[in-house]
């Protein structure tokens, strides 16, 4: 399972920043799906902490696509199957 963090810092010159996960394979909560912290793009702190009370899964079918703002508190879970849980990642910015 991997630490929550934010893609960037509040104060980056890149943010706002977009970023985005294509399914290559299902993510589901047994594979490591990616975990979120709702609204965690506004606060003032940095992730220091491998979980969240408040985390949720982002669960889909294979072809999917996230697309979330790059400083929420987000990390993938432990993935608890043989089966790969594969991804195309990227970002953009307004520069």
């Amino acid at each position: 399972m991997q630490d929550l963090h934010a893609d960037l810092r509040r104060d980056d010159p890149d943010n706002p920043m977009a970023a985005f996960i294509v399914m290559v394979d299902p993510f589901t909560e047994a594979n490591g799906a990616t975990r979120f912290v709702p609204g965690s793009h506004r606060w003032p702190t940095e992730p220091c902490e491998k979980t969240h009370v408040g985390e949720v899964m982002a669960t889909g079918p294979a072809g999917g696509m996230l697309v979330f703002d790059a400083g929420i508190w987000h990390g993938h879970g432990g993935n608890r199957t043989k089966q790969p849980r594969r991804s195309l990642q990227g970002y953009f910015t307004a520069t």
